[in-house]
């Protein structure tokens, strides 16, 4: 009598979880919350891969399916903020194959995605985006005013931005690549290669270690760059006759100018080579300092 009343209850808590309830380990998923346009979305998966793009409606909906070892998926709405989070045991054992979770959201919404091993792609949000992972690869494209994207070794690809958006990307052994971005960047690897193309920028921060840095776009009249390198490379690809005054120096690498006067030594015998000239009548201000690393400034 026992055995048969605790089969019951044990087959209604199954049922009301599948029907309307939290989704269970390995379920497949499929849940929509009504939300604000422009409202804060917080998604956290620890692994597998999180896949965000847009459509016109205020609702978010969240498609997919869970890990075996998945406790339990919280979607949840407070006002204007928004909780997706894939809930793991504090204790577990053995592989996890990853929850992969495809979400729909209104454009302007503001998106916070958090992952250890999880690969995001994000498509077509207007809104704020930040991302942070450890190993997972980050990619965005869109027309969004922000992106803040860090890993530790994954790769970061951004395509597309809104205009004079602010861009922050870093990540120690991962590459970075951005197409098509404008406005203000700051980015920094300490052995990945940074590889910007067809960009315009007013404001540029770009640090490396070991890794390569590669620019190719416009300069803003006016603007500020700034480029750091221990042993990688700095090349900067002028697609417009570049005007401003430039600070090029290194200790023991080489620098190549399509414009201008040719570098000279700092000292009779130092091994250090600078190259500081003005072109064109803009303020617009160059720094570019490495150690080893070789510099270029080529027309495009």
């Amino acid at each position: 009598m026992n055995i048969a009343r605790n089969n019951l209850i044990f087959a209604i808590t199954f049922v009301s979880a599948l029907v309307g309830g939290t989704p269970l380990a390995g379920e497949r998923i499929d849940q929509t919350l009504d939300v604000p346009a422009a409202g804060t979305v917080s998604i956290e998966n620890l692994a597998g891969s999180v896949t965000v793009s847009v459509w016109d409606r205020n609702a978010i909906r969240v498609e997919g399916e869970l890990d075996d070892r998945v406790e339990r998926l919280e979607f949840e709405n407070d006002g204007s903020f928004t909780r997706i989070k894939v809930i793991y045991p504090h204790q577990r054992g053995g592989d996890v194959d990853g929850t992969h979770l495809d979400i729909t959201v209104p454009a302007a919404s503001r998106l916070e995605i958090d992952g250890v091993s999880s690969e995001v792609d994000v498509h077509g949000v207007t809104g704020r985006v930040r991302v942070d992972t450890i190993s997972g690869d980050i990619s965005a494209d869109g027309a969004a005013s922000e992106y803040a994207l860090e890993s530790i070794s994954g790769n970061i690809r951004l395509q597309g931005t809104g205009d004079d958006a602010r861009i922050k990307a870093a990540t120690i052994s991962g590459d970075i690549r951005l197409g098509n971005a404008q406005g203000e960047l700051e980015v920094s690897s300490v052995s990945g290669n940074v590889q910007v193309s067809d960009s315009a920028f007013t404001r540029i921060e770009a640090a490396n270690t070991s890794g390569d840095i590669d620019i190719t776009g416009k300069f803003a009249d006016g603007g500020t760059f700034r480029f750091k390198s221990i042993s990688g490379d700095v090349t900067l690809r002028f697609v417009e006759a570049p005007s401003g005054i430039f600070d090029i120096t290194t200790f023991s690498g080489g620098i190549d100018n399509d414009f201008g006067p040719e570098p000279q030594r700092t000292g009779k015998y130092a091994p250090g080579m600078e190259l500081k000239f003005r072109e064109g009548d803009a303020e617009t201000s160059f720094r570019v300092n490495t150690l080893s690393g070789d510099i270029s400034l080529q027309k495009e």
